[in-house]
């Protein structure tokens, strides 16, 4: 039986070196983008806007309690819904992936743009409930992003065991 299988799989076409390639690098960004900003946040929360510890504390606890709600509910919505005029061209997982991507840079610009280059005599509360929901936008947008990214795996491989692959080139 295992050897029809595998004959099976010899028939099919392969999944392009470019679309493994490709899809590898946007990976590697993912994480790359995720560790430069979680690593300089707190640095640019403290040094650059002048938030107390404190106050980059409460925003931090709570956007990781947004972070954890967003990647259940998120998981369940891009599972179960389709973005009409977008998933009929390129899968529902490309659609939401799109979507994300395009809200995960405007949210990131936002998140690296300080409210008192606009009032100097902004209260301290006041930056941190600004901050507060670009970051809790901005982690649903990095959902939509990331989750989508892996479920892409199966739009994307031809053959079921260039899944087992693809995760490795990752």
């Amino acid at each position: 039986m295992e050897k029809n299988t595998s004959r099976k799989n010899l028939k099919r076409p392969r999944t392009s070196f470019t679309q493994k390639l490709c899809f590898s690098i946007g990976h590697l960004f993912c994480d790359l983008q995720a560790v430069a900003w979680s690593s300089y946040i707190l640095l640019y929360f403290t040094k650059v806007v002048g938030l107390s510890s404190r106050f980059v504390g409460i925003v931090w606890v709570c956007e990781k309690i947004l972070d954890s709600l967003g990647s259940f509910l998120f998981s369940h919505i891009s599972s179960n819904w389709s973005i009409p005029c977008v998933s009929r061209y390129c899968g529902k997982s490309k659609a939401w992936h799109l979507i994300g991507t395009i809200f995960l840079a405007f949210f990131t610009a936002l998140l690296w743009t300080s409210p008192r280059l606009y009032d100097e005599n902004l209260p301290q509360w006041l930056i941190a409930v600004y901050f507060l929901c670009i970051f809790g936008f901005h982690d649903l947008a990095w959902e939509t992003s990331s989750l989508t990214h892996m479920s892409m795996v199966t739009e994307i491989v031809k053959r079921p065991s260039e899944v087992v692959e693809l995760h490795a080139l990752r």
